[in-house]
């Protein structure tokens, strides 16, 4: 449930070939699209729902493993990390991989999103917004939905779903914005993301928009391709110096 709107937080890819992309998350629009030849390899990007290790291996990697052959002349990928989905199980680690997350401007975003969905995976398992019965029943195709408004909108993705939106008690009249939703379980798990943004990442990203949209920003009105050299060293020295893009 929680990997459905990562774009609304992560996204940082809205250019590409120095034109805008259309796309929030233009690396989530590739990534979804990129197994057209063996589409079990991808499958909806968010995971099905499977229970039990035995399952996993029998309904998802032996599927996989069986469309690939006639690629893998050398049995090379007949392997778990096959699995393309968002979320995959890596038993060789006793893990989980999340692969919907955009690498930020400077590594305390990247750690402040990742302590952000900890927090969330927590709540989840300990059925703090919804008992695991019923999440279980949270249909793959709505979540799906969320998923790929988040790749093209960012945070201002409008969420219609109403079982996803009550989870986490907010209500549905002309739908509610991936962001106010973000805020929403941050207040929630007790995160103040209202802090002053220049010393708190997920402050920044909450009030000031993912790094996708602050480079767009930056990019001006209209968009000027021609500022792309300057906002890209911009974005080399944030990583450089530590510092978030565009406050």
């Amino acid at each position: 449930l929680s990997i459905d709107r990562q774009p609304a937080l992560a996204a940082s890819s809205p250019i590409v070939e120095g034109r805008r992309s259309g796309f929030a998350d233009t690396r989530l629009d590739y990534y979804q699209r990129n197994q057209a030849r063996v589409p079990s390899i991808i499958g909806s990007v968010i995971p099905e729902p499977v229970y039990t290790r035995a399952d996993y291996e029998q309904q998802i990697l032996q599927q996989t493993f069986r469309d690939i052959r006639p690629y893998d002349t050398g049995s090379v990928l007949q392997e778990e990390f096959l699995n393309s989905r968002g979320a995959i199980a890596r038993f060789s680690r006793g893990s989980i991989e999340i692969r919907l997350l955009d690498i930020q401007e400077c590594p305390a975003a990247d750690m402040a999103i990742v302590e952000f969905i900890v927090a969330l995976l927590k709540a989840h398992v300990a059925e703090r917004f919804l008992p695991y019965e019923e999440q279980k029943q949270m249909p793959t195709e709505a979540l799906r939905t969320i998923f790929l408004d988040c790749v093209r909108d960012g945070e201002k993705a409008i969420i219609h779903h109403t079982p996803f939106l009550r989870m986490f008690d907010l209500h549905e009249h002309h739908g509610v914005s991936a962001r106010e939703t973000w805020m929403t379980i941050a207040d929630a798990l007790h995160i103040d993301w209202r802090q002053p943004t220049s010393k708190f990442p997920l402050g920044a990203i909450l009030q000031r928009g993912t790094l996708s949209t602050r480079i767009l920003r930056a990019m001006g009105d209209p968009y000027d391709p021609d500022r792309i050299p300057a906002v890209y060293r911009e974005l080399c020295t944030c990583l450089a110096e530590g510092r978030q893009f565009g406050l």
